[in-house]
């Protein structure tokens, strides 16, 4: 049985492009970048839906969301993908938004080789007699098209990481994500718990909508893990600023031979460099 899982990266800065030609083929009649409220997704992810939703796609969703990416995943019930006239719809609106507006296309291919998505081979092929007999031949031709395209690109193929190791395999995406979205995200340990309720008081405290400037100090014993809730709670608040930056070990640093003006630089060079 053959799955197959596509991301794509939807708002990826310093990549401004022209709109897609008017009538593409857009899921579901709308841009999938933006959702209804006006916020815009930074990923969108495509996927076969019966045999990964509640696993591998579960994960990638997650790992995305606990990364402070916004990810959209649709959660209409799907058969494979070929067989799929919405995924296809979907892939071919990937293909083209990666051609008109430049932006990101990254596959992975979960128990599928690439040469069989170019080629559209085994379940492939079978679903695509189908769609020969049912769909325009236009429409069908710019399906194959989108998968020839997509899967010449250099992606992920689960066989071939760690083993087949989903895990690594998510977090190897994740990464990639972040490195192109430049997301200054905070690395926090997965097994962390018991600090939600401080999370929420700090974040309370900080306010971010209000147009002042809020202070908030964390004090406790060493190890009780202030440094990681200051973590969490940057990664949270990420999101509701233009430029960031998170500074550790300050008071050892301060005391070293000019570790003010080496902390004063680093501030104003991390900034700068998530602009």
């Amino acid at each position: 049985m053959y799955d197959n899982v596509f991301c794509t990266t939807l708002r990826v800065r310093n990549r401004e492009g022209p709109e897609p030609a008017a009538g593409g083929p857009t899921p579901r009649g709308t841009d999938p970048g933006v959702d209804p409220q006006g916020f815009d997704y930074e990923v969108f992810l495509s996927f076969r839906g019966s045999d990964t939703r509640k696993g591998f796609t579960d994960f990638l969703y997650s790992s995305h969301k606990d990364a402070g990416v916004h990810v959209f995943r649709d959660d209409e019930e799907l058969r494979d993908y070929a067989s799929s006239k919405r995924c296809l719809k979907e892939l071919a609106f990937m293909a083209e938004c990666r051609r008109a507006r430049e932006q990101l296309v990254m596959p992975v291919f979960y128990d599928v080789t690439p040469n069989e998505v170019r080629h559209q081979a085994g379940t492939y092929k079978r679903s695509f007699s189908q769609h020969a007999r049912k769909y325009d031949p236009l429409v069908v031709q710019q399906w194959r098209d989108a998968l020839v395209e997509i899967g010449a690109l250099k992606g992920w193929e689960l066989k071939n990481i760690a083993n087949g190791h989903q895990g690594e395999l998510v977090k190897l995406v994740v990464v990639r994500v972040l490195k192109e979205l430049k997301k200054a995200y905070l690395v926090v340990p997965d097994s962390i718990v018991g600090i939600d309720d401080h999370v929420e008081s700090i974040t309370r405290l900080l306010e971010v909508d209000a147009s002042d400037v809020r202070i908030v100090g964390i004090h406790g014993v060493a190890g009780v893990g202030k440094t990681t809730i200051a973590k969490v709670v940057y990664n949270q608040l990420l999101d509701h600023f233009d430029s960031c930056s998170f500074l550790k070990d300050i008071r050892e640093t301060a005391l070293q031979h000019k570790g003010l003006e080496y902390l004063q630089s680093l501030l104003i060079s991390k900034i700068l460099s998530c602009e």
